[in-house]
């Protein structure tokens, strides 16, 4: 997906919501970038922008797509930025490839990243249990299976306070078209 066509109006709101949270030129982290679709529309409001994915293939694409904004390969437990250096992270379906035993210590490193009173934004499939998926590859000929973890959002409320963040915002919605599954978004406060 090169942009943010697959998205939803509601799902946006959510970002448009960040931006409004962020300061005019503040500093913000995609937090498992994929290819860069978000970065754009993150800096469109004259914040800088930067992102981090796990995959070389990725941050190599982001890279060639959207040069305007620097990324770099690291892992969300262990992000390459100073304490207290972003204003806002966003982590776009990125924390649903974490299993439940690593997402504290993301959640924790997010927050060591950011300012006091900086932003996270968490977008997510909801559920109660991980998933195996990936079989519809198999159509073109590859087998991936690949665990995606779903979550309520009173566990990831819960993990949010924990990691010292008090919540800003929270969204669930239904599973709209040909998605199988609800979708939960967050917005967390530094304390």
């Amino acid at each position: 997906m090169p942009g943010t066509d697959a998205e939803l109006p509601i799902d946006l709101a959510m970002i448009h919501h960040l931006l409004d949270l962020v300061p005019a030129g503040g500093r913000i982290l995609d937090a498992g970038c994929g290819a860069g679709r978000l970065l754009p529309l993150l800096a469109s409001r004259g914040a800088q922008v930067d992102g981090i994915d796990i995959s070389c293939d990725m941050v190599r694409r982001a890279r060639e797509d959207h040069p305007a904004h620097p990324v770099v390969v690291a892992e969300l437990t262990a992000l390459p930025h100073d304490a207290g250096a972003l204003d806002a992270v966003v982590s776009w379906y990125s924390t649903i490839h974490i299993p439940d035993d690593e997402l504290a210590c993301a959640l924790v490193e997010i927050r060591r990243v950011l300012q006091p009173g900086g932003h996270v934004l968490l977008a997510f499939q909801t559920g109660d249990a991980p998933r195996t998926v990936g079989h519809g590859f198999a159509a073109f000929g590859h087998q991936v299976s690949i665990t995606r973890w779903h979550r309520s959002l009173t566990a990831m409320t819960a993990l949010l306070e924990r990691s010292s963040f008090e919540i800003a915002a929270r969204l669930e919605r239904a599973a709209h078209g040909a998605e199988p599954d609800g979708q939960g978004f967050m917005i967390g406060r530094a304390v």
